[in-house]
């Protein structure tokens, strides 16, 4: 069977199509986010910085840390201006904006965030503009300019390590980065990425790319590029399997058919969802699918007669 097929995390596909251009990918909330390079390196430290910095002036106000930390979708319509857009958010998390002419005149496609808190909202509006948020206190914030190489600090429990063992693992990573050892914490300052990357190195959170084979918690979330040459249908099924993908055949029901599942197939995708995959390669023998988290179930298309027309209402 001459079939070949790749899948990967979806921003992981778009961050190497955006290299092409010379462009880099950071993830904010649901939000993937297209940028130059080095704003994409630093925008989530940013974020980081300015709720650390709300965190402090909020000390003991759980309501208001509440308020401040809610994700809501932020949508707009073709033809919106985007310092409205600020405005728009500053007031449903009852922050004022002190200078929202700092945003110039624009107009925006329609879009759309996918559920930011509100800073991680007003910082990729800003960031667009080559602004940064700043608290001035509970209740105001302010567009600046972006302060040059913004990193933060904090700290990571020692879990089953010695501080050598710990240093040793962080150094043959981050060489450069600065740390201190205190008790059986670690105290790092680097970029958000970087804390995310130590902490996996210390144990405190799992891999995000685990050594087994590649399963998403769901389908959905993945890609794929495939490219098939006359091979038959069932190769394709072994290719999905082989990249630990649970496939079930209603082979009863197909058999009862009549599909044929040698019939060869041909096709060419890149960057595909699960979904223009299957649609792909079911469509012409007349099958359809059932998606479940990571599994899929195939079986005949009964809205389908035997001559492959659908059968009228």
């Amino acid at each position: 069977v001459n079939a070949h097929i790749r899948s990967h995390f979806f921003d992981e596909g778009i961050r190497q199509l955006a290299a092409a251009v010379n462009a880099d990918v950071t993830v904010v909330a649901d939000t993937v986010f297209v940028t130059l390079p080095e704003t994409a390196r630093t925008l989530r430290t940013r974020i980081a910085l300015v709720e650390q910095q709300l965190n402090g002036i909020l000390a003991g106000r759980p309501g208001r840390q509440f308020d401040l930390a809610r994700r809501v979708p932020l949508r707009w319509p073709r033809l919106s201006r985007p310092r409205e857009l600020v405005e728009r958010v500053g007031a449903s998390a009852r922050l004022t904006i002190e200078n929202p002419e700092a945003i110039p005149h624009d107009l925006w496609r329609a879009g759309g965030l996918g559920d930011p808190n509100p800073i991680e909202a007003l910082m990729l509006i800003a960031t667009q503009f080559d602004l940064a948020v700043d608290a001035v206190d509970d209740s105001t914030i302010r567009f600046t300019s972006p302060t040059d190489a913004p990193v933060i600090t904090r700290d990571h429990r020692l879990r089953g390590l010695t501080a050598d063992d710990a240093r040793n693992r962080v150094r043959q990573t981050f060489p450069e980065i600065p740390l201190s050892i205190r008790g059986n914490t670690f105290s790092v300052t680097g970029l958000v990425e970087e804390h995310e990357r130590i902490a996996i190195l210390l144990g405190n959170r799992p891999d995000r790319k685990p050594a087994a084979p590649l399963v998403a918690d769901s389908l959905r979330n993945r890609r794929f590029t495939l490219e098939l040459r006359e091979s038959p249908f069932l190769g394709l099924i072994n290719a999905l399997q082989e990249q630990g993908i649970d496939v079930q055949l209603d082979e009863t029901a197909i058999g009862r058919s009549g599909i044929d599942l040698t019939q060869r197939l041909s096709m060419k995708l890149e960057s595909a969802t699960i979904e223009q995959l299957l649609d792909a390669a079911c469509t012409p023998l007349g099958l359809t699918y059932f998606l479940n988290g990571t599994q899929i179930q195939i079986f005949p298309d009964e809205s389908k007669s035997e001559d492959g027309n659908e059968i009228p209402d």
